[in-house]
């Protein structure tokens, strides 16, 4: 074994000095090629100390060299996925080539069959500027019997075991990877292409069914969190198949390199330095419709009911996205609102939607009257889900109609009943930690972390699977908006004798609250009197 060396130091070798190759060979011979790996900084490096919070250390030093150690100890558990995610300039291409190399190499060291393993880049481009570049330094590096060659898109070595090498823009290009079995699959910077899940299932994964091959997965996080590869690294930390590491923890990141790219990211606060240099997932503030309800560590959790309170079911209607409908109430006393349970429907007639309510409903709130029932939906789909027994439709006095399904409440001012502004009420609602959102509703805290608005900030994005099918349009997020907005926060504590249920101070607080909130929604567009939530 020699000095460990990072890339740059390694290349720096090449030359005349007839020891230093002598020693590079060596290396080559015994398939080990880890010279060229960096251990990284330890966590009370001053470097490290200083660029990265103390929550995202590790216990040690965190380079290429201990996650390839990690990767090594997951194989030999059985594991056939890992998932890598880094800063930028970490070098995980690097690392991902390293390993690619030394399988290839050991097969002809002990002169098994070649192998063989496919390497997914996000473009064409990326695999000429970040993946050749180091098949070249192996190449100048390894001795005439080991040195690979590069054929089309291929690197070969001397027994015919290869490294098939293709960028993944679309579904077309990425099917150039599809071929015969494989021992090791690669997805690098996988949180960039957009057709991953169709890559990793439909491309590689059958090449890898019957050799028992490993897939390697890395990335920088990506910029929405609905993306696959967050997906991806959430079941990866669940089986302990997973490592991570930051910009600032690769050695040859000086603290001068390293203070150029903060200067560019204008601080080490921005979510470019977070996400780029520090490996956050993390919801761009720019383009995120709830930003606070991923930052919120409170949101999502169960809550005590009060004794008396308002159920409501709210929902948002699908035809070829989601239909969602959340349960829930206001909690007046708290002054909270609480989401109790989810129910997502995909291409489902109307009538069994609310077959599938009414169960539920009754679960939930045995023996008590729901005070609203409104979804995004056309008329005549609300008439679908209506139900014999709660006779014609009719207007109440107060505003509501406590049994039939109605539209989500249509201010008279169009800008009033805008998404932005329902969403910038939601908001509001979740700084003021006023939401609760039980860990059941799996899609509607997924969507409500993920969702972003389309270039006009006015709906959602689309989002759509490799064959531009719709998949969801953030259905959940558009529920969580309507349940906010249409939620009836009047005091359900029942009249007695002397007097209202609850203490004067706390119809008093109530009443404050309700005079701050008029004065937020007309910040946000909506403050005219006489207005229907």
């Amino acid at each position: 074994m020699i000095e460990q060396l990072t890339p740059d130091e390694a290349d720096a070798l090449i030359g005349p000095e007839a020891v230093d190759a002598g020693l590079r060979h060596s290396a080559w011979r015994e398939g080990d090629l880890t010279y060229l790996l960096h251990e990284g900084r330890e966590s009370d490096d001053p470097i490290v100390q200083k660029y990265v919070p103390a929550r995202l250390r590790g216990k040690g030093p965190r380079g290429q060299l201990q996650a390839l150690h990690a990767i090594e100890r997951a194989r030999d558990a059985g594991e056939d996925t890992f998932v890598l995610k880094t800063g930028r300039q970490w070098g995980k291409s690097l690392l991902f080539v390293i390993i690619a190399a030394m399988l290839c190499v050991r097969a002809i060291i002990e002169g098994t069959r070649p192998v063989r393993v496919v390497y997914a880049a996000p473009s064409a481009k990326q695999v000429e500027e970040f993946v050749t570049p180091h098949f070249l330094l192996l190449q100048r590096h390894a001795p005439p019997e080991l040195r690979p060659e590069q054929v089309r898109d291929a690197w070969v070595f001397p027994d015919g075991s290869r490294v098939v090498i293709g960028g993944c823009e679309d579904q077309k290009k990425a099917d150039r990877l599809r071929g015969p079995k494989a021992d090791l699959g690669i997805v690098d910077e996988a949180g960039f292409i957009p057709i991953v899940q169709y890559v990793i299932e439909s491309v590689m994964g059958w090449q890898l069914a019957t050799t028992g091959g490993m897939m390697l997965v890395s990335s920088t996080p990506p910029t929405s969190l609905d993306h696959a590869f967050c997906a991806l690294w959430d079941q990866a930390l669940l089986a302990d198949c997973a490592f991570e590491s930051t910009t600032p923890e690769a050695p040859h990141m000086t603290e001068e390199l390293i203070e150029k790219v903060v200067k560019r990211t204008k601080g080490l606060s921005t979510t470019a330095w977070m996400r780029e240099a520090l490996a956050l997932l993390i919801a761009d503030p720019e383009t995120a419709v709830l930003p606070e309800f991923g930052a919120s560590a409170t949101v999502i959790d169960e809550h005590p009911r009060p004794a008396y309170f308002y159920p409501h079911v709210i929902g948002d209607g699908g035809g070829v996205d989601l239909a969602v409908y959340l349960f829930g109430y206001y909690d007046f006393e708290e002054d909270t609102d609480v989401v109790e349970r989810e129910l997502v429907f995909r291409r489902v007639r109307s009538d069994v939607q609310d077959e599938a309510i009414r169960a539920m409903e009754a679960d939930l709130w045995p023996g008590l009257e729901v005070r609203r029932r409104r979804v995004d939906a056309p008329t005549q789909v609300r008439l679908d889900m209506n139900r014999e027994e709660w006779g014609e439709e009719s207007d109440t006095e107060d505003g509501f109609e406590p049994q039939h399904w109605q539209s989500v409440s249509k201010p008279r001012a169009k800008h009033m009943g805008s998404m932005q502004a329902g969403a910038n009420r939601l908001r509001v609602r979740v700084g003021r930690d006023a939401v609760r959102v039980h860990p059941s509703c799996v899609t509607t805290i997924a969507h409500c972390t993920s969702a972003r608005w389309d270039g006009t900030r006015t709906e959602f994005v689309r989002v759509r699977d490799a064959q531009r099918e719709p998949l969801h349009h953030y259905d959940g997020a558009a529920a969580a908006v309507y349940f906010s907005r249409d939620l009836d926060r009047g005091n359900p504590f029942p009249v007695v004798p002397d007097g209202v249920g609850l203490p004067k101070h706390k119809i008093r607080e109530h009443r404050l609250r309700q005079t701050d909130d008029q004065k937020v929604t007309a910040i946000f567009g909506g403050g005219r009197k006489g207005r229907k939530r």
